[in-house]
C-alpha cells in the first residue's frame, strides 16, 4: 500500500521479451513540502520505470517483476508510507519508509502468496486489518494517491483502506471500498468515484488520486472513474487502516505491495 502525496502520472511501459503486450502503469512523485496542487511543479517521473514490467503475477505467481524490481522502484519515489505486507509473522506491519509501522489485528493471515512475480508474501484479510497511529488525513484539498494490488474472490463490499471518522450515520474523511463488484473512492463530505466493475479471481494493480478537484480510479493504470469534487476535508485524528474503514465492513481478499 503506497501513499504519497502529488497527483499519479501515467507512464508507459515497454514489453519485455515480447510477450506481454505494452500497457500504462500509475506512478507519481513525492516531496512531503509540497501541500497544494499551484505548487506541484517538483512531481516528476519516475526514473527508470518505463524499464520495468508491471504485470501481475497470477496467485502464486506467474509474469511480474522477476528481479524484484517494483519496491526499489516506489521506495525511490519516496512516499509518505509504503506498507509491502510482506511479514510472515506478526504485530508489526513494517512501513518500509521508516516512518509509520502498522499493527496487524484481528483475522489477519500472513505468508500468503506475492501478488507479483519477485515480490515478498502478501496478506489475506478475512474481517482483520491493519491499523497506523499516525493519520493521514490529507484535509482541506491536498492531492495525494494511494496504490496497490489487489486479489477479490467474491463481490462482497469491504473496505481496503481509509482514515475516516463515522458518527450518527455521517461519514467524514477518504476510504477506498470494494463495493459489490466495484471500486468506490470515496472523500466526505463531497463523493465518490465509482466503478462499475472490477477484476474477480485475478490480481490486478488499483490506484486512486485526488488532484485538488478530480477523483480517479485507475486499473492496471486505465482509467476506470473519475468524479469532480471541490470540497474540503476536515481535520480528525482517527488512524489510517488497511482492510478495514470506521463505520464500514471489513474488506475480504488479499492485498499485496
Amino acid at each position: 500500500m503506497v501513499l504519497r502525496l502529488c497527483p499519479a502520472r501515467l507512464h508507459r511501459e515497454r514489453s519485455v521479451g515480447g510477450t506481454n503486450p505494452t500497457r500504462q502503469h500509475v506512478m507519481t512523485r513525492l516531496s512531503v513540502l509540497l501541500a497544494a496542487w499551484p505548487t506541484l511543479t517538483a512531481c516528476t517521473t519516475v526514473t527508470g520505470l518505463d524499464s520495468l514490467e508491471f504485470r501481475p503475477g497470477g496467485h502464486g505467481g506467474e509474469g511480474g517483476i522477476a528481479d524484484g524490481s517494483y519496491a526499489s522502484v516506489v521506495m525511490a519515489d519516496g512516499p509518505l508510507g509504503y506498507w509491502r505486507l510482506g511479514e510472515s509473522v506478526p504485530p508489526v506491519a513494517v512501513d518500509a519508509m521508516g516512518h509509520n509501522d502498522g499493527t496487524y489485528l484481528g483475522d489477519v493471515h500472513l505468508g500468503e502468496p506475492g501478488l507479483i512475480l519477485g515480490d515478498d508474501s502478501a496478506v489475506k484479510f478475512a474481517g482483520g486489518w491493519v491499523r497506523v497511529d499516525e493519520g493521514f488525513g490529507f484535509e482541506g484539498r491536498a492531492p495525494f494517491s494511494v496504490d496497490m494490488w489487489v486479489l477479490e474472490s467474491s463481490n462482497e463490499a469491504g473496505c481496503l483502506m481509509g482514515q475516516t471518522s463515522y458518527s450518527g450515520g455521517v461519514y467524514s474523511g477518504w476510504m477506498v471500498i470494494s463495493n459489490s463488484g466495484g471500486i468506490r473512492f470515496d472523500r466526505h463530505p463531497g463523493g465518490a468515484a465509482l466503478t462499475s466493475s472490477a477484476p474477480l479471481d485475478q490480481p490486478f494493480h488499483l490506484a486512486v488520486t485526488f488532484d485538488g478537484v478530480t477523483l480517479s480510479v485507475y486499473f492496471d493504470g486505465e482509467r476506470a472513474a473519475t468524479r469532480t469534487l471541490e470540497t474540503d476535508l476536515e481535520p480528525h485524528t482517527e488512524p489510517l487502516l488497511i482492510g478495514s474503514c470506521d463505520g464500514w465492513t471489513p474488506f475480504s481478499g488479499t492485498l499485496d505491495e
